[in-house]
């Protein structure tokens, strides 16, 4: 019990800045260095990580929204090319990351 009264305050301490930390678009258009590689290379990676979503979601939003056979084909080829889009934006924050000046 006597640990647990050490190690709660440093708990806090540790995790404070996690508290207060931003969302990784935000991070990657400051002005300050150090956030805005963080924040580039973290939304790089959830885009290449998520990209494979916008297939499905295209795909059934289509399928809800046209006829029945056009509208999943016409879903599925704008979920290709949002997941392409979305790849080569991620690919591109992880590549420049380290840039200085390039948002």
């Amino acid at each position: 019990m006597k640990k647990l009264w050490f190690v709660l305050p440093v708990l806090f301490i540790l995790l404070s800045p996690i508290a207060k930390a931003d969302d990784v678009w935000t991070m990657a258009n400051s002005d300050h260095y150090g956030r805005k590689a963080g924040g580039m290379l973290g939304r790089g990676l959830l885009n290449i990580a998520t990209s494979f979503v916008d297939v499905i979601v295209a795909t059934v939003d289509g399928t809800k929204t046209g006829p029945p056979f056009i509208g999943t084909v016409t879903g599925l080829g704008k979920g290709i090319g949002c997941t392409a889009l979305r790849l080569t934006s991620g690919a591109l924050d992880v590549l420049t990351f380290w840039v200085p000046g390039f948002n």
